[in-house]
């Protein structure tokens, strides 16, 4: 079986046909440009984006997946989208105060290929508000970005709700129970408490998705 990986592109349009004519082919589904990692990359190399390979966090488990519901800006369609919480960060105190994550960069690899066979909707594009790649919801029915300021920062949006009626709206999704999960991410607190209490509670198990 190969092992074969794709490696994103980030094309400008004006130089798609270029690209193009060089061997990369367009993911429709994700609306990117691609090669996979047995090609040379070496004449693509203006178009691979330098991706965060550090993490600057670790995220004290209980470890979790937060799921929502965002309208789309663009569509106007509902769609899913997901973030990261945990019940504290490590520091020199370790204290467990709950965290929520936002512009995550970088995730451990077996996080990322479960985000990536799971939830295809989520994976690290650019963003021209940030001028950096990290790990964006894009609609599920026109591919629009859906960027974290909005649900993480607008009250009433998808990861910001106004009340316990609202939070027990969103899915919580324990990933694991012990242990700690490196990323390279900024950090919330404000409403974590009231949707990981409220939300619709669960542990995630591997076979039940196999």
């Amino acid at each position: 079986m190969s092992s074969s990986k794709l490696i994103y592109l980030y094309v400008p349009i004006s130089e798609k046909e270029k690209v193009k004519s060089i061997g990369a082919k367009w993911h429709s589904g994700r609306r990117q440009w691609f090669i996979t990692s047995e090609m040379d990359a070496a004449p693509f190399k203006e178009w691979i984006p330098i991706l965060e390979s550090n993490f600057n966090t670790r995220a004290i488990s209980p470890f979790y997946l937060l799921k929502s519901k965002e309208s789309c800006w663009k569509c106007g369609e509902l769609s899913s989208v997901i973030t990261f919480a945990a019940d504290g960060v490590e520091s020199k105190y370790n204290e467990k105060d709950r965290v929520m994550f936002n512009y995550i960069s970088f995730l451990p690899e077996r996080l990322s290929d479960f985000v990536g066979e799971i939830y295809k909707n989520y994976f690290i594009d650019y963003s021209k508000t940030t001028n950096s790649h990290y790990y964006i919801n894009h609609c599920e029915h026109c591919t629009a970005v859906l960027g974290d300021f909005f649900m993480h920062m607008e009250p009433g949006n998808a990861f910001f709700p106004q009340s316990d009626e609202e939070a027990s709206s969103i899915e919580v999704i324990q990933l694991k129970e012990n242990g700690f999960v490196k990323l390279n991410t900024k950090t919330g607190y404000g409403v974590v408490d009231s949707i990981i209490k409220n939300g619709k509670f669960s542990i995630y198990n591997p076979e039940e998705n196999s």
